[in-house]
């Protein structure tokens, strides 16, 4: 029998982190899932909204293919103005930092809310094609996708925000989001609650709820201690930031980590260029581009963007579409659930094998005088595994029979 006596100190962060988790997943990547799904609920009514207001303006009645162009154009433009978003988000991100431009960002989306709001009244169909392309720059601005400021910028800030013991399971929150969007976009679309004729104008101008949130509660956090330390050179900004969100502790480990990356990374921003030419990343790049690109391409979005649609035509009744679709998103939240514990299974199988099997390969076993088998393992053995200043205490003994 092998046993192995381990201290294990487990220090509980403060509600700072978790908290900013939830403003950053509110006013972050949820509105990106909520616009994708939204979208289904008020087709029929902006349809018929663009044909009436044509026919004011020039008499004339628009065929219903040019309805249907002018509708994909409404859709689609929310992926464009999310590309304009991704190439902006990291010039903006280090200019302002992290905080502010999420602050700001909830600006456009406030903005776009607004269009949407008063399009009907002004008899605009132009308006929510506006309001629509400010949504993709705002809401893409915060996840790792081609689309925005907010999608890209919610992943950067709070995995820079998480301990590095704690970044998976945080940055997992971000997907949740979008998730979480999602549906929430199926289920306010339904007929009962604003999915009817006199509520789309205001089903569409949603956003500005999340987009408040954010802005009033962000500016009670901190910004990324990565930023400030890495890109501002700011050692007791980001000190107290660390404090703030991980809890006291001079946390020398995470520091020394973040001093060796901008040693490495230099002082000067690196740009797409960089990015693509450096040899050290290359592999990173192709995963990535791979990864991402095949997400794209599998029609995903188009699901989420004509779901109604796509279950009319086969065969599901226009009454019944709208619940149906709610187990799309759904599903997708219990798949996310799912993946999650299955990598943290999968991660904790891996650290007991790492505890019990290296430090015997390292170090070897001492026979005792009561035939018992006596291994001590030094301290900065476990120092990978430490979340604070160590977790894992030493001696350790394993004893075998």
């Amino acid at each position: 029998m092998i046993t192995l006596k381990i201290a294990v100190t487990i220090k509980v962060l403060p509600l700072n982190l978790p908290l900013l988790t939830l403003v950053l997943g509110i006013g972050g990547t949820f509105q990106y899932g909520l616009h994708i799904s939204l979208i289904n609920s008020p087709s029929k009514y902006v349809q018929k909204f663009i044909n009436v207001t044509w026919e004011q303006r020039y008499g004339t009645v628009l065929h219903p293919d040019t309805i249907m162009l002018l509708w994909s154009i409404i859709v689609s433009i929310y992926s464009i103005g999310g590309l304009l978003g991704s190439l902006i988000v990291g010039y903006l991100a280090f200019t302002f930092g992290r905080k502010n431009t999420q602050l700001y960002n909830n600006l456009i989306a406030i903005v776009g809310a607004l269009l949407m709001s008063t399009s009907r009244v002004a008899q605009s169909f132009e308006i929510i094609i506006l309001g629509r392309f400010l949504y993709g720059i705002n809401a893409v601005f915060l996840y790792t996708s081609p689309q925005g400021v907010g999608l890209n910028l919610h992943t950067m800030y709070i995995g820079e925000c998480a301990p590095q013991s704690k970044r998976g399971m945080v940055t997992v929150s971000v997907s949740l989001a979008i998730a979480f969007g999602k549906l929430m976009g199926f289920v306010i679309g339904l007929r009962e609650l604003m999915g009817t004729e006199e509520m789309w104008p205001f089903l569409l101008a949603t956003s500005a709820i999340p987009a408040l949130i954010q802005l009033v509660t962000l500016p009670f956090f901190p910004e990324s201690p990565r930023y400030l330390l890495i890109d501002k050179g700011d050692k007791d900004g980001c000190l107290k930031a660390m404090q703030q969100l991980w809890g006291p502790g001079e946390h020398s480990l995470e520091m020394k980590s973040m001093m060796t990356e901008k040693e490495a990374v230099g002082e000067q921003i690196k740009g797409l260029k960089d990015l693509l030419v450096d040899r050290a990343v290359r592999w990173q790049m192709i995963t990535l581009l791979v990864t991402c690109g095949a997400v794209q391409l599998i029609g995903i979005n188009a699901v989420y963007f004509y779901a109604y649609d796509i279950f009319q035509n086969a065969g599901i009744s226009a009454g019944e579409a709208p619940y149906l679709s709610l187990g799309i998103g759904i599903m997708e939240i219990f798949t996310i659930v799912l993946c999650a514990h299955l990598t943290c299974v999968q991660n904790c199988i891996m650290l007991r094998l790492y505890l019990y099997i290296a430090p015997m390969q390292a170090y070897g076993c001492e026979k005792n005088s009561d035939a018992t088998w006596t291994m001590r393992v030094p301290s900065d053995f476990y120092a990978p595994l430490s979340f604070e200043k160590p977790a894992i205490h030493v001696p350790h003994t394993v004893k075998s029979r």
